[in-house]
Formats: structure tokens, C-alpha cells, sequence
């Protein structure tokens, strides 16, 4: 029998990309990579971990609350480096200057050697996008989770012996 469709699928695939994207940007930057493209284990080198976290919610469609826990704890680690380490003005400001402005990487080029505001434009659009996609599959998410629950309490009302 065929399963039924998985509303968060096509979300998961927006992040798999957008996160590829804005790791693509962090390696192109070199001040805020890591290991594997750098010998020291960095913030970056942590957020690898979104790879096995996606494949993973790809792969437990049949226990939502696990996905919202996934979804939630990657949320929140985006939200948490790029508010506390890497703010999208350091990954615009450093695109501008063509190297590093950050307080930790001073002065380090970017691997393309540029100076480009409008590569820094698309860098923190990129993250913005992540996050937005980030937000919208939590959001299916927390809503097919939900649907499951209230099926399951219907069930077991019906189930009950008076």
C-alpha cells in the first residue's frame, strides 16, 4: 500500500538546498569555515550536523514530534550563531570589503578575492531564506504532528468502554 503524502518533504528539500548554499558561502569566505575545509573545529564544523539531521527527518515521517524536535533544535542553532557569533551584517560587511572584519578573522580574503557588496546581498538573503524555510517546515510540521495526535485521541475515545 502506497503512503499518503508527506506535506513536510518538499520543505526539508528547501532547506537541504539553502543550507548548502549558505555553508557554500561560509567555505568562500574562509573566516567563518571550519573542518573540514580548515584544520580547526569551528562553529561552521557543528553545523555540518544539519545534513544527517535533514536525512534523518527525511527518514522518521511516521513520528512527527521527533521532526519538530529536529526542526526546532536546527532553528535554533541558526538563530543562535547568527545572532550571537555571525550576524548577517559580518557576512555582508565581509563580502563588501573582500576580506574578513569579523573581531576573530581580521583581515582574511575571501577565497574568490573580491570585493562585492552584491555577493554580501546574497549571502544574507540566502540566510534569511533558510530560515524562513526553516520556520515554514516547523511550522507544517508542528501542524501534521498535531493532526496525528488529534486522530489518535479520537481513536482511543472510541476505543473506551463506558
Amino acid at each position: 500500500m502506497k503512503q499518503p503524502r508527506d506535506p513536510v518533504r518538499p520543505f526539508l528539500w528547501a532547506i537541504a538546498v539553502f543550507a548548502l548554499l549558505h555553508h557554500v558561502d561560509h567555505v568562500l569566505r574562509a573566516d567563518s569555515s571550519g573542518w573540514p575545509f580548515q584544520p580547526e573545529v569551528t562553529p561552521f564544523t557543528f553545523s555540518l550536523l544539519i545534513y544527517p539531521v535533514l536525512l534523518t527527518d527525511f527518514l522518521v515521517r511516521n513520528r512527527p514530534w521527533l521532526r519538530v524536535g529536529l526542526l526546532s533544535a536546527g532553528l535554533a542553532f541558526l538563530v543562535l550563531v547568527h545572532v550571537t557569533v555571525e550576524t548577517p551584517a559580518d557576512l555582508f560587511q565581509t563580502w563588501s570589503a573582500g576580506v574578513s572584519t569579523s573581531d576573530h578573522h581580521p583581515g582574511i580574503p575571501n577565497l574568490l578575492k573580491v570585493a562585492s557588496p552584491a555577493f554580501g546581498i546574497v549571502a544574507v538573503i540566502v540566510l534569511a531564506l533558510l530560515g524562513a524555510a526553516l520556520v515554514a517546515t516547523l511550522t507544517v510540521a508542528v501542524r501534521q504532528a498535531r493532526a496525528g495526535s488529534r486522530r489518535i485521541d479520537r481513536s482511543a475515545r472510541l476505543l473506551e468502554v463506558d
